[in-house]
């Protein structure tokens, strides 16, 4: 019986544009009900996919509302509800975990560099 070992994206730690691609519930069989992020990712010439796990919680303290931060570019407030963020582009710093496997570490707001600058021609 041959065996196949997994290969995972290569990509180096850093920070890197993406876009949020959708976010589905996701139910861990040891932790319970979560939500799994599905991301675009541009680096190296290419887009690649990439998905990360997260708790169902959605407290300050959460990586999910790190993540809602980033891509809102400002901190949710209490009982604030959120439309769906999918197509927001951010910037999403990337590491790799104990396997092995890039992930997600932290979303960041995206703002599009300016064409011009006042007072300064081009």
């Amino acid at each position: 019986m041959p065996f196949e070992i997994p290969t995972s994206l290569e990509i180096a730690d850093g920070t890197y544009p993406g876009t949020l691609e959708r976010v589905e519930p996701y139910n861990h069989p040891q932790y319970g009900d979560g939500r799994k992020w599905f991301w675009l990712i541009e680096h190296d010439g290419k887009l690649d996919s990439l998905s990360t796990i997260t708790s169902g919680n959605t407290g300050p303290k959460s990586k999910s509302y790190a993540f809602l931060t980033g891509l809102l570019g400002r901190a949710p407030k209490a009982g604030e509800q959120i439309e769906d963020p999918t197509g927001t582009k951010v910037l999403l710093q990337i590491t790799h975990n104990d396997k092995g496997f890039p992930t997600v570490a932290a979303v960041l707001p995206f703002s599009e560099p300016q064409q011009e600058l006042p007072g300064i021609p081009r």
